[in-house]
């Protein structure tokens, strides 16, 4: 039934066929059913309206979702399409990422910081940020400094990472990326770490089939001979290098000119944050390398193919093969949880 249009009109001659000759007590029923075909359609109109109004409500809480959210409700959930720094997450957890960004900002700050510092620094509201504070004391990943009260973060989250063998952690990172880099280029590849002076070979990968130079795990190199040694002290403080060079054994056989010739190799290193060089250990090789992990930490390493140049070869690769590392050590960065390097 149409509420808007209401009940069909009754006839005149209807009445006339169905109700008594009398013409008072027609009249009085004609007026009748016109007030009620008139309180039909007013009820109809109002119906119709309030209808109207809703849809126009739920429109509007639709748009305002989606431009708060930027996604769907799937099951549920909500359903985001980027990501928080570069990429927020899929879907959405409010007290989880409030907890986060308390940590990270408190890890970000040289000093303690005070509950009103830090509403100010994430836009929130003191009352907001009480009970998460209070959780995260409690947990032990926070502590307060028993003069100011202000906060700061604690070791806990040191001793979680730290539970995880460094080593383990990036050979599970590093195998199914490294297997790819062998078969995209042909070459094989292998990750090291420094151990003390010595650049330690912790992880090798050969392709399927192809000639290539192979470096056996578990070798020593002296730390400052090599490609990758240097690109690792490249990630320290110019102070730090000078150090090492001085108080490094093999450093200390060499004439100035060397030492200053490897100073000379780790600055351009840093300058680049790569390195493509010609081996000082093997002749005919050209070692393509970047390091993969977090600075200052045991996580760091160095991702290398050492380029072997068939006498076939009619033109260096080295663009193509040096696209394919950094494309390799960017997913061993995401499966080590590191974002944005």
């Amino acid at each position: 039934m149409n509420l808007a249009a209401g009940p069909e009109p009754v006839s005149p001659y209807a009445l006339n066929r169905y109700t008594p000759r009398c013409s008072l007590t027609r009249s009085l029923l004609l007026d009748l059913t016109q007030k009620r075909q008139r309180i039909t359609i007013s009820c109809g109109l109002q119906m119709l309206t309030i209808k109207n109004d809703l849809a126009r409500v739920f429109e509007h809480l639709i748009r305002h979702r989606n431009q708060t959210h930027r996604g769907p409700l799937i099951d549920g959930r909500m359903l985001t399409m980027t990501s928080a720094k570069g990429r927020r997450p899929r879907y959405r957890a409010p007290a989880l990422e409030k907890g986060l960004d308390i940590l990270e900002v408190l890890a970000d700050s040289r000093l303690p910081l005070s509950q009103v510092e830090l509403a100010q620094k994430l836009g929130r509201s003191q009352g907001e940020l009480f009970r998460m504070l209070t959780c995260l004391e409690d947990r032990g990943y926070v502590g307060r400094e028993s003069e100011s009260g202000r906060f700061k973060v604690t070791l806990r989250l040191y001793q979680l990472g730290h539970k995880q063998n460094a080593a383990s952690l990036l050979r599970n990172a590093a195998r199914v990326p490294m297997e790819w880099l062998t078969e995209q280029i042909g070459q094989a590849c292998h990750l090291s770490v420094q151990s003390g002076s010595s650049l330690l070979i912790l992880m090798e990968r050969m392709p399927s089939q192809r000639v290539c130079l192979a470096v056996g795990e578990g070798s020593t190199f002296p730390l400052v001979e090599t490609t990758s040694g240097r690109l690792l002290l490249s990630q320290l403080s110019p102070e730090e290098v000078a150090t090492f060079v001085t108080d490094d054994e093999t450093c200390a056989q060499k004439s100035p000119f060397e030492r200053k010739r490897i100073l000379s190799a780790v600055r351009g290193f840093r300058k680049n944050g790569y390195a493509v060089a010609k081996s000082s250990v093997t002749g005919g090789v050209t070692d393509i390398a970047t390091t993969v992990g977090v600075r200052g930490t045991d996580t760091l390493a160095v991702l290398v193919v050492p380029c072997l140049t068939l006498a076939h070869q009619k033109r260096s690769n080295n663009a193509r093969y040096f696209e394919a590392v950094r494309q390799s050590a960017a997913e061993i960065n995401r499966n080590l949880g590191i974002i944005g390097q």
